[in-house]
């Protein structure tokens, strides 16, 4: 949770100081990838989904497109 509240607080500065990125969280596994992402929604205001194979194409590619367009603040991946 440390490293997603740190992550949160660098993410909020620079997008205050007008810088347009998205955060790539990674990590060793698919389990993981759907704690992360639950971790981040209850405990900060990022907005994240998880992307892995066990998803639908079409998921993988709609979650891209919602990080492409602002939508989502980053993902969570394998």
């Amino acid at each position: 949770m440390a490293l997603a509240k740190a992550a949160e607080s660098v993410f909020s500065n620079d997008k205050a100081a007008g810088l347009d990125h998205r955060m790539l969280i990674r990590t060793e596994s698919i389990a993981s990838a759907d704690r992360l992402k639950k971790l981040y929604a209850k405990h900060t205001s990022l907005r994240v989904a998880a992307v892995h194979s066990n998803q639908s194409e079409k998921r993988q590619i709609e979650a891209e497109e919602a990080l492409r367009s602002g939508k989502l603040d980053g993902i969570v991946c394998v």
